[in-house]
């Protein structure tokens, strides 16, 4: 696609970068003492910037950078720098293309068609155009992450949907070049196939995690908070984490793995960022250090967010770190806003708020020691915040080039915590921080609110329900996209976080389903929004429905079949699940629209093997939906997520669903075996003492169970004349055997 064969020679003998120098624009082929190399090309451009031009091949594809120093000692501003541009050579066919918008952000992003939008789109760090007739794809990714973030400029004939042009830039970051060699991060161009498009991402994906031989911890962290809801006029911090620990309804979930408590700005004085040494008196009268140790000993690890960058006005510290602070050329303090969450006004104003230099040995060594003092806290998670502001704008005085010293300076703070201290990236999350935080939130405050203040009306003051966009004011549609949108980057460059699930009442139960269903289905972090001491007891059970967190990221199987997603959003996922004594898929659809859909389904569309046929069971509505054998169509109603289970037909009885967990047996079933010999389905069930669940099984009606009338439901389905089992499993302890035998 896009003539691959002639874009690499093209590109190796310098006809397909631009460099900009001292404000004007360079091709390599016109350099003086232009030549050729083993790898690629290079010269003197302007008789002031010697480069080259580098290029790797690899079994899959080419790497490239671009390397360059100035000549004689000379600053030579360097601006933007296109490190490969493109078109497509005309041709007879009217190709049916789509784009896989991804941006590198948590706002909407979509898989749009390629002649949308007039044909012109912009992508991040990455360029997938996807053939949707000859099952093909382009590919060029940012390989490397020390430096730069690449943006792509695509642009397709409206018509016909050919490829008018494709640029990689690295942005305009005004540097000035000096006589040491700087080189760009490397850009990946893959060998076109027929490979998946997702499937190539995943590849990026591991390719990269090689790169940086990357760790990622097995623990999902899964926790409550504080203050979401709950306003501190009515009740301090302490005294609603204290309530909540001793709640017999928490018990239970720290059992099922609930064992983290994050606590966000009201432990910092004042709520103020840059009082990040100085606890909150007020919040924690007894001590915030003291309380920690309370709440270990309870067997909770606590965890703070903290913007780490951020120093504002008026804090203990900001006199000690003005040195220190990102300044403009003009050696001004570099502005980075107000600071309005839960500050008070000071003369009329909210506090002004600036930011650590990357680029300084003063900041890090500043941040060594609040992590530090932090880490002998007993703080083992931190939601890393507001993280863009510690980038360099473009007139402020910086050190080194590009992103490369907020790169370095990200990737330090994780070497100042205990080593089993987990960092979410929030605001300011990006593929680039591979190696610097362990998780990644990949959407909105999904889940959010604030106690109702005066500043507020809306959020962040409170939880908004009842909208189209859906609750919190920050949408299903951004949460559930998101997921299907970054889910290639799970488990490769961080775990990825939908942020927190909070589903109780006055929400409306479709929007609770359609959260517990995004938390069951994906192995994304959670903390819960609710004051679960008080919640209704079935708003309670559906949190106990993604507890315990399981591995295994879903795929987005409509990800490039549906492009209309910004006006009517539906999304389909598909997690295999695969155990010794089973293998069975998990399939969930979310209709956020406002009225209902109809769904097609075949096996393509689901990713299910042809050759076999597969019980279908709808989790939310504990029904059985028959043998699904290729063709199927469903309706989802409107503003709501369903969950069906698909599993081979067997021969004789065996595993039809739970209503445990939304992965139907992935974290509470194990060691399933049916014995032909005796008749008998056996296994064992794991969850909690003092909790209760349900076991379906399935067979023809030619098998029938002893002693039915012993603890056991069974019914015949009219769908096809099999019979449905119940059994129930009260958890004296933590895992219980059960058997059924049959007669036959």
């Amino acid at each position: 696609m896009f003539g691959y064969k002639e874009l690499i020679p093209a590109l190796k003998n310098g006809c397909c970068t631009v460099i900009n120098i001292n404000e004007k624009e360079y091709q390599l082929f016109e350099a003086e003492q232009f030549q050729i190399t083993d790898t690629g090309c290079s010269g003197v451009l302007g008789n002031v910037l010697a480069f080259e031009l580098n290029t790797r091949t690899l079994k899959s594809g080419t790497l490239v950078k671009l390397s360059f120093s100035s000549i004689n000692d000379q600053k030579v501003r360097v601006g933007e720098i296109k490190l490969l541009c493109w078109k497509e050579q005309k041709t007879k066919m009217k190709p049916e293309r789509c784009v896989f918008g991804f941006c590198d952000t948590l706002l909407d992003q979509f898989v749009h068609k390629a002649n949308s939008n007039d044909g012109k789109h912009k992508t991040v760090p990455m360029s997938l155009v996807y053939d949707l007739t000859e099952k093909e794809s382009f590919f060029a990714a940012q390989y490397t992450f020390d430096k730069n973030k690449f943006e792509f400029d695509m642009e397709f004939d409206p018509l016909d949907s050919s490829l008018k042009s494709l640029i990689c830039r690295i942005p305009d970051s005004g540097y000035s070049a000096g006589n040491e060699k700087t080189t760009t991060d490397w850009l990946f161009i893959r060998n076109p196939d027929q490979k998946k498009p997702y499937d190539i991402l995943c590849s990026w994906g591991d390719m990269v995690k090689e790169h940086y031989q990357i760790k990622l911890p097995e623990k999902i962290v899964a926790g409550f908070i504080t203050g979401l809801l709950v306003s501190p006029k009515a009740e301090i911090s302490t005294s609603q984490i204290r309530r909540q620990l001793a709640s017999p309804a928490v018990e239970p979930l720290k059992k099922l793995g609930m064992n983290y408590l994050w606590i966000s700005l009201d432990n910092i004085k004042k709520t103020l960022p840059g009082n990040w040494l100085y606890p909150n008196e007020k919040k924690f009268p007894d001590g915030l250090v003291n309380f920690l140790k309370e709440v270990e000993s309870q067997g909770i690890t606590p965890g703070f967010w903290i913007g780490f960058f951020q120093m504002c006005e008026g804090t203990e510290d900001f006199d000690k770190v003005k040195d220190f602070l990102i300044r403009k050329e003009d050696d001004k303090l570099s502005s980075r806003g107000e600071w309005s969450w839960e500050a008070s006004l000071i003369n009329g104003k909210f506090p002004a708020q600036y930011s650590l230099d990357p680029g300084k040995n003063e900041s890090a060594d500043y941040l060594k020691k609040v992590f530090s003092t932090y880490k002998d806290w007993g703080i083992r998670y931190h939601m890393v915040d507001f993280l863009e502001t510690g980038l360099y704008e473009k007139d402020d005085l910086k050190t080194g080039y590009d992103r490369e010293a907020y790169i370095k300076f990200m990737r330090k703070i994780k070497d100042y915590c205990h080593p089993e201290t987990q960092l979410l990236a929030a605001t300011g999350a990006s593929l680039s921080l591979i190696g610097a935080v362990q998780t990644s939130r990949i959407g909105l405050d999904y889940g959010e609110g604030r106690p109702l203040e005066k500043f507020y009306p809306s959020y962040p003051a409170t939880y908004v329900i009842n909208g189209s966009f859906g609750s919190m004011g920050s949408p299903n549609r951004n949460a559930v996209n998101n997921l299907a949108m970054w889910a290639f980057a799970h488990d490769r460059f961080f775990q990825c976080n939908c942020n927190m699930m909070t589903v109780d009442k006055p929400i409306p139960l479709n929007e609770a389903i359609i959260s517990a269903t995004l938390f069951g289905i994906s192995p994304s972090p959670v903390f819960f929004g609710d004051d679960m001491d008080r919640m209704s007891p079935d708003r309670l059970a559906l949190i106990k429905k993604v507890l315990p967190r399981c591995h295994g990221m879903p795929e987005p199987v409509d990800l490039f079949s549906r492009f209309d997603g910004e006006e009517d959003f539906l999304r389909t996922f598909v997690l295999k699940i695969e155990k010794p004594w089973a293998t069975w898929y998990v399939c969930a659809v979310f209709n956020l629209n406002d009225s209902y859909r109809k769904l097609d389904w075949n096996y393509e569309s689901l990713n299910l093997d042809s050759s076999v046929k597969y019980r279908m069971y709808d989790f939310w509505n504990e029904t059985y939906c028959g043998v699904f054998a290729g063709q199927k169509t469903i309706e989802i109603p409107a503003n709501s997520a369903a969950v069906f289970r698909f599993e081979e037909v067997k021969g004789h009885p065996w595993i039809l669903s739970t209503d445990i967990h939304v992965r139907q047996g992935d974290a509470e079933l194990e060691q399933i075996q049916w014995d032909p010999e005796t008749g008998t389905l056996s296994g064992t069930a794991k969850r909690t003492a003092g909790e209760q669940g349900n076991i379906f099984i399935i067979a023809d009606d030619s098998f029938i169970p002893e002693n039915a009338n012993r603890g056991l439901m069974v019914s015949k389905t009219a769908i096809d004349m099999s019979i449905i089992i119940k059994k129930t499993i009260k958890f004296t302890q933590d895992s219980e055997k059960w058997s059924i035998h049959f007669e036959k």
